[in-house]
């Protein structure tokens, strides 16, 4: 085996190390105003009804606060470990950008595409994950090829996101030749209990919007 055998398996051995190190499943900290939100407030009553069916009695106030406090040491301590490799991941937007075995989340995304054609101002959805109507490009915008670059995004979007946009932009502009503009951006819904009703609510997150230059 020579050396640049070794270098290579090195560097594996690194992005292994690095990229477990980010797919750790520890929570985000959680703080007052997360606590309160409604969907972790139905929750924290269940668990508080778990607890008292076997005996143990413990007021919902008490259970904010472990939240509070586990899920902030928790992510103090997620961030000292990710911190040696945070500026390889920035510099080649290689982020693990979610966590395995994480449980499934209350607030589901979905990607989508829209065009605009040449003089209307309504906007015709080309791709929608999970929509039979709208499945342009679906081999090429696998959910687990792309995932990892739209899902659980902040207001401030990824790299790796600001990249991928415009270029689906310009594959839907060229095959849809009198489309005249792309938008692009993630449907975020509420999932509910079975015994709940549906929340048909939907919120539009990170949307982009690309035009079509002029001759």
């Amino acid at each position: 085996m020579g050396w640049l055998d070794q270098l290579r398996g090195a560097a594996i051995a690194v992005a292994l190390v690095a990229h477990g190190i980010y797919a750790l499943p520890l929570p985000t900290a959680i703080n007052e105003k997360a606590v309160k939100e409604p969907w972790r407030q139905r929750d924290l009553e269940l668990w508080q009804e778990a607890l008292q069916s076997v005996g143990i009695e413990i007021e919902k106030r008490t259970l904010e606060r472990w939240l509070i406090e586990s899920t902030g040491s928790a992510h103090d301590l997620h961030q000292r470990l990710k911190k040696p490799f945070r500026p390889v991941f920035r510099l080649t937007a290689t982020n693990q950008a979610w966590a395995l075995f994480a449980s499934a989340t209350t607030r589901p995304e979905r990607f989508v595409i829209e065009i605009r054609p040449r003089g209307q101002i309504t906007w015709e959805p080309i791709h929608r994950r999970l929509d039979p109507c709208c499945r342009w490009r679906e081999d090429l915008i696998r959910y687990r090829r792309i995932r990892g670059i739209y899902d659980g995004q902040a207001d401030r979007l990824r790299p790796a996101y600001r990249n991928l946009t415009p270029w689906l932009a310009g594959l839907a502009l060229r095959d849809h030749p009198d489309a005249d503009a792309v938008q692009i951006y993630v449907e975020q819904s509420r999932s509910t209990y079975p015994w709940e009703p549906d929340d048909p609510a939907v919120e539009i997150r990170n949307r982009r919007i690309h035009l079509r230059e002029q001759p």
